[in-house]
């Protein structure tokens, strides 16, 4: 469980596309000839699919955990990888806020973890932006993250089990999330009575603080409201951020660096692994 938690998504300028799902999000981007970068921030092309086109063993555009296949010797696969591969570049580094059409940033992935980086977002996007989410197989999805996940081990006895539960009920107390929320490291209460004092203590002395963006103070250009119910919409359609397993994550992680770094080419990239992966599923499957 999480005590507290944050809200990861993507804004893009447009209104148009209303949502989309991993292929209308890769049509998006060869649609647009004027994009200089995919995203914002130091990225490279494993940082775009592990970003964009992963989001667990149940959702992701590379693999089918239930069937033990993957898609790297595909048309689909190397289309992803020509795409992350001609617009990231982790030499440069991609400025917040330069999105399309003035700009030439196609989306930018953003981070909610504390009430007042919803007025920064409005004050660098605008109202009308359109926080569009993530691609997802079936459609798209805002994510909900934590920095601070806790959990009881299956083999725990019951007076371990019970001495967890009294620590649980503690740190979810009312008072102790108040305390927690004090603190800048505290992202949102996973208490709605606590994160709505959250909400209702931004103002005109908050500096909202992320990385990427420009520290500012709100002074009067703070909107409570509009944070709310903001707020409010991002969590009607958020799932939970998953990820790949550690080790299967190392395995594409090492191969695409290779590949990166001009290594192996993108034929011995794909034989690798389809290779690698194939036998992890098998070994994993069941």
């Amino acid at each position: 469980m999480a005590s507290n938690f944050g809200l990861r998504t993507v804004v893009i300028a447009e209104k148009e596309p209303i949502e989309w799902d991993y292929e209308s999000f890769l049509d998006s981007i060869e649609k647009e000839p004027s994009i200089a970068a995919i995203f914002n921030g130091q990225n490279n092309v494993w940082t775009f699919m592990a970003s964009f086109l992963i989001h667990g063993m149940e959702d992701n555009y590379l693999l089918d955990a239930e069937s033990g296949t993957t898609c790297f010797d595909s048309d689909r696969f190397r289309r992803a990888l020509r795409l992350g591969t001609a617009y990231c570049n982790e030499n440069e580094y991609v400025e917040a806020g330069t999105l399309l059409p003035e700009g030439r940033v196609f989306c930018n992935a953003i981070s909610i973890t504390r009430p007042e980086l919803i007025d920064l977002y409005r004050i660098c996007y605008g109202r009308d932006a359109n926080y569009i989410r993530y691609p997802a197989r079936d459609g798209s999805a805002h994510y909900i993250d934590s920095n601070c996940l806790l959990t009881v081990r299956a083999t725990a006895s019951d007076e371990e089990k019970r001495i967890a539960g009294a620590f649980l009920q503690i740190l979810l107390s009312r008072e102790m999330q108040l305390e927690g929320a004090k603190d800048s490291s505290f992202w949102l209460s996973v208490r709605r009575d606590v994160l709505e004092e959250q909400i209702g203590q931004v103002n005109e002395s908050s500096m909202p603080i992320t990385y990427g963006f420009d520290q500012i103070i709100l002074g009067d250009d703070y909107d409570r409201e509009y944070d709310a119910r903001l707020l409010d919409k991002l969590l009607e359609n958020a799932r939970p951020r998953r990820y790949f397993p550690r080790e299967l994550n190392n395995i594409l992680m090492e191969e695409m660096e290779e590949y990166i770094a001009g290594v192996i080419t993108e034929e011995a990239l794909i034989e690798r692994l389809t290779k690698r992966v194939e036998l992890y599923l098998a070994e994993n499957n069941g």
